[in-house]
């Protein structure tokens, strides 16, 4: 299945950012372009340009209908696995993409000394459910005493 990226334009001079899953760089795994479409705009992205920067221009385009995406979660065409130096991170701390699964899981790629790395951001109950929990054991006085 398909992913496609949607770049945002920093109107204002900023990127919107959201924990939900919006940064500089938003990545959709859907079926079609309209798909992807349908899915950005129920993210909360918007491709009217309302509120956007007149000089500016829209924060978010969206994808054409014959548009097929990336084969797998990808920067401009190169595939994240592949990129071994991020040349414009802009987000610091903060996630530059965000990956959406077609199934609802969310993956975060961060960007540090230029590297990006993909880290699991949200799992789907389903997903949550076969993931081993982590699990932190507390010793007693008791037991602290005799090691």
């Amino acid at each position: 299945m398909p992913f496609f990226e949607y770049s945002q334009n920093n109107s204002y001079g900023h990127f919107d950012y959201q924990d939900s899953g919006i940064s500089a760089l938003v990545v959709i795994e859907a079926d079609s372009a309209k798909a992807a479409n349908s899915t950005a705009e129920e993210l909360g992205l918007y491709f009217d340009g309302a509120g956007d920067c007149p000089c500016c221009g829209n924060r978010w385009s969206d994808k054409w209908g014959d548009d097929e995406g990336d084969e797998e979660p990808s920067y401009y065409g190169t595939p994240i696995r592949l990129i071994e130096r991020w040349q414009w991170p802009w987000m610091g701390a903060k996630p530059e993409m965000f990956i959406h699964y077609k199934n609802g899981d969310i993956d975060a790629v961060f960007v540090k000394d230029e590297v990006p790395e993909i880290k699991p951001w949200k799992r789907t109950e389903e997903q949550k459910a076969v993931e081993p929990k982590k699990t932190r054991t507390r010793k007693t006085a008791k037991e602290l005493e005799s090691a």
